[in-house]
């Protein structure tokens, strides 16, 4: 992954910061191909992470910035570069490539809140892995942590926004070919189909399966569904869904002391010792007072 990131930076294709590359612990096909609905290589996704130089995480640690003093380095959060088409690909055929590279800060804090495209890049296939680092496998190894019930609320949200475009947006290109030969723009609602799917496995698994429904949901891409058996399919599943959300078992909300300090290892791993930028001892404050109220509590 990051051979072709260099290879399109040569070619005057890509543009990402000059550090990215050697930086990038984690690289994964996302989309189709990743859901199994499509074997279609010449339009690749890809989402990633990074770890951003120190001075964007911890200004103040090298001495160059004084609270209040001057401009703070620009903070990253991403590296965004979409439709990019390197005509040489695929032995002159071409190939499109579209990459999202998140610095590691900003994907912990999208992985807390529940963002569904974020979540699934930790769950795809080993297939569909460009890159992978052990700073990375330890995260996927965690990856569970992310996953509780307010998870719910935004898998729902991005579930319903998919459906209301496929009823008001006016489509083009593509999408205007499939709405014209099947009535109804597949690629949205097949979307809010696998969405609602991976809701499910979340609230009853703690997991999420990209590929265990891709049957149903490749039908529905190919306009093998009619749109109102679809819609019943999921006003139906929501009826489910409200109910696994009553039901469930896991975690109401994501811990974040638990996801601060994995964050703060995971930058240790990468960086070296972050012990002169971190204040552990609020950390060890807050795990000692825990203890003492679990002490009072038992009358230990």
């Amino acid at each position: 992954m990051i051979q072709t990131i260099q290879m399109l930076t040569k070619k005057g294709l890509a543009s990402p910061p000059n550090w990215l590359c050697d930086n990038v612990i984690y690289a994964t096909i996302v989309g189709s191909f990743a859901y199994g609905v499509s074997s279609e290589t010449a339009e690749t996704d890809i989402y990633g992470v990074c770890v951003e130089p120190r001075r964007n995480v911890f200004p103040f640690s090298t001495g160059e910035h004084v609270y209040g003093l001057g401009k703070l380095p620009e903070r990253f959060e991403q590296y965004i570069q979409h439709h990019i088409f390197d005509k040489d690909d695929l032995g002159g055929k071409g190939r499109t490539y579209d990459y999202t590279i998140f610095g590691l800060v900003k994907a912990f804090d999208l992985w807390s809140t529940g963002n569904p495209n974020c979540l699934e890049m930790l769950f795809t296939s080993n297939e569909c892995i460009v890159q992978s680092t052990q700073l990375a496998k330890l995260i996927r190894d965690r990856r569970e942590m992310f996953l509780t019930k307010q998870c719910y609320q935004k898998f729902i949200g991005y579930l319903s926004s998919q459906i209301h475009k496929a009823k008001v947006k006016q489509p083009n290109g593509k999408r205007a070919e499939l709405v014209a030969a099947h009535s109804y723009d597949t690629k949205f609602v097949a979307n809010s189909v696998r969405l609602a799917y991976e809701c499910e496995t979340i609230l009853n698994e703690r997991t999420i399966d990209l590929r265990r429904f891709s049957d149903h949901v490749k039908a529905i891409r190919k306009g093998q569904v009619p749109l109102d058996d679809v819609m019943k399919w999921l006003d139906e599943k929501e009826k489910c869904l409200i109910r696994a959300h009553q039901e469930s078992k896991i975690p109401q909300c994501v811990d974040m002391q638990e996801i601060t300090t994995f964050l703060l290892q995971c930058l240790e791993t990468h960086y070296g010792s972050i012990d002169k930028m971190v204040d552990r001892s609020t950390i060890e404050k807050q795990a000692l007072s825990e203890i003492w109220g679990v002490l009072q509590k038992y009358k230990i």
